[in-house]
């Protein structure tokens, strides 16, 4: 029984995790999750909205959890609030259970204004709102609204860098070269390296689903990395790219 230990020992170090399923019933798995748990078995289980019944296991995908909350973050719609950004983990699942991983991924990010009335308050409001859970911006004249600190927010599209200890803002602008394999740009996306026999460098961006062997000397700051390896196997999914990790490579 190594992994209690291995939960606590990751919490000892300062990694964030997927909370464990105690109090939650592990059978007649029906209905729908609002939550989810990580069991012993290593399965990510859902939990319905009681909290103590659970909804079927995760059995493939990969998977994006605010470990606060225990709620999964949608890719394709869905959204943070910016303070959550340090909570949020990185699961791959398959039929045999659920892996954390690492990578980057492009997240709605909705950040209350708590200081002064923006500069562009009385010229557009479309990337504020009244509270993140609408999905609707202000759309009358933003003369028309009285602003007020900590009533609105600002709407980003953000992208994070998710490694085992949560997730930061990742915006950098640099070019990709053979110096920053590993790295991610807002503009091309993850750095892969340059092409054999050519000078020509390579990235992708976070969309479709192909696969890359990623190797080379990784750039310092890169979410990535290949301990024993020579190389690891990265995949691109909706809004995200990530390591691979369900082949052991």
């Amino acid at each position: 029984m190594i992994l209690p230990f291995i939960f606590e020992f990751l919490y000892i170090i300062g990694a964030k995790v997927l909370g464990n399923c105690e109090g939650v019933t592990l059978t007649d798995c029906a209905s729908t999750a609002v939550t989810y748990c990580l069991h012993t078995d290593g399965k990510i289980y859902g939990v319905q909205v009681e909290g103590t019944q659970c909804a079927p296991p995760l059995t493939s995908g990969v998977h994006v959890f605010d470990s606060s909350s225990k709620k999964e973050i949608n890719l394709s719609g869905g959204y943070i609030e910016s303070t959550d950004a340090e909570n949020l983990v990185l699961y791959q699942c398959s039929a045999s259970g659920c892996l954390q991983t690492v990578g980057y991924a492009k997240i709605d990010t909705y950040t209350k204004l708590t200081g002064d009335e923006p500069d562009d308050w009385g010229a557009s409001c479309t990337n504020y709102y009244s509270a993140p859970e609408t999905a609707v911006s202000i759309s009358e004249a933003c003369t028309e609204v009285t602003y007020a600190a900590n009533s609105f927010y600002k709407k980003e599209t953000l992208y994070y860098k998710i490694s085992k200890e949560g997730a930061t803002s990742d915006s950098n602008s640099v070019a990709c070269t053979a110096a920053d394999i590993g790295k991610f740009t807002s503009a091309s996306g993850v750095c892969l390296g340059v092409k054999v026999d050519t000078t020509t460098t390579v990235s992708t961006t976070l969309t479709g689903t192909t696969q890359y062997i990623l190797t080379g000397t990784l750039a310092s700051g890169t979410v990535f990395s290949y301990s024993s390896k020579d190389g690891i196997l990265i995949t691109e999914g909706t809004n995200i790219i990530y390591h691979d990790v369900t082949n052991g490579k």
